[in-house]
């Protein structure tokens, strides 16, 4: 027997309460049943393909996927450069138009509701050509056999790979 209000621990997964109600007659009422799903599991997230982490490349295409308790989740949402996040799915893509530092944050979204962890990935566009100067030299006309230069190469967004110098005696 029960009362008119049930107080019920649910386990996870698939869960039902049914009720049947038998007056003093002997009259047996219908069956009311209510089935939930109980899901404490929180979603993980991983990257499938990012950009290469430094990269001429102004377009940026990204593939995620999530998993909750074994089932594929479907519901994420995405914040670019530390931006609003808004909903999103994989492949999610984006166009830039400069060099820069750049940062997409990805939290997957089980069912109930439940937030993943974020995943984030950091990449540099580097579309600017390095610019070297001599800023010391001989004199064009030099009375010594040893000459000294100096050069200060910018911008160095994504780092200087190797310098080439060509000297031609």
């Amino acid at each position: 027997p029960c009362v008119n209000i049930l107080d019920v621990s649910s386990a996870n997964g698939l869960n039902s309460v049914e009720i049947r109600a038998t007056d003093k007659a002997g009259n047996i009422s219908d069956i009311s049943q209510i089935k939930w799903t109980l899901d404490t599991s929180v979603p993980t997230v991983q990257w499938v393909k990012t950009p290469e982490a430094i990269t001429q490349s102004l377009n940026a295409v990204f593939e995620f996927t999530g998993k909750s308790n074994a089932e594929i989740i479907t519901s994420f949402k995405c914040s670019l450069n530390s931006g609003p996040a808004v909903d999103c799915q994989s492949p999610f893509s984006t166009t830039f138009t400069a060099s820069g530092k750049n940062n997409l944050s990805v939290i997957g979204y089980n069912k109930a509701g439940t937030a993943s962890s974020p995943i984030v990935y950091s990449w540099i566009i580097d579309i600017d050509k390095p610019v070297v100067k001599i800023v010391a030299a001989p004199a064009v006309i030099s009375t010594t056999a040893k000459s000294s230069f100096s050069f200060n190469v910018s911008p160095v967004l994504s780092g200087i790979k190797q310098l080439d110098c060509k000297i031609d005696l």
